[in-house]
């Protein structure tokens, strides 16, 4: 009999660790629930597009706070690329050069965009929460320091859409960077 208790231990000590890291592990990456979407889109610069959005993208249910504003950057920084590109074929296919001018000026904006969109995934990786705000608003000026201008060129709806899908993708993510833990 004491010998049959001895081949038991290890096989308990085992289960015992295991679900003693298994339950540490679930507390560090609890996934989103439906109330902080609530707070989140309500504090959100167009809660509208930010409920839809949680809505049409189910990946997002899997993730943490961190691991959702990792793909909304993601998202931002892919829509920006394409803006930029579509800011880059707009200045070479125009004669106008006040239109040129604006297309130009987009282009580098949303270059500088992408650069500060990099920088916003570096410090969400360092959990910098104050550099991760600072980036995306940085990227946000960007977009909008174009804006003021595109009005007098009448861009696609198209390209302002993706414009505006920018903004408030990263206006999510400033909602985010204000609630992540403290390090």
């Amino acid at each position: 009999m004491g010998l049959y208790v001895k081949n038991k231990f290890p096989l308990v000590s085992l289960v015992v660790f295991l679900i003693l890291v298994t339950s540490s592990y679930g507390r560090f990456t609890i996934k989103i629930s439906e109330g902080d979407i609530s707070t989140i889109c309500s504090k959100a610069k167009n809660p509208s597009f930010c409920f839809n959005f949680f809505k049409s993208t189910p990946a997002t249910k899997t993730l943490d706070l961190s691991g959702i504003a990792k793909f909304l950057i993601n998202d931002a920084t892919k829509d920006a690329s394409v803006t930029q590109k579509q800011f880059e074929s707009l200045a070479k296919s125009t004669a106008d050069p006040r239109s040129k001018n604006i297309y130009n000026q987009c282009l580098e904006n949303y270059k500088n965009a992408l650069g500060e969109f990099d920088a916003a995934l570096k410090a969400l990786e360092a959990k910098d929460n104050a550099s991760l705000n600072i980036k995306v608003s940085a990227a946000m000026t960007d977009g909008d320091s174009c804006n003021s201008e595109l009005p007098s060129v009448k861009p696609s709806p198209q390209l302002l859409k993706q414009i505006s899908d920018i903004d408030n993708l990263s206006g999510i993510v400033l909602v985010i960077s204000n609630i992540l833990p403290k390090n």
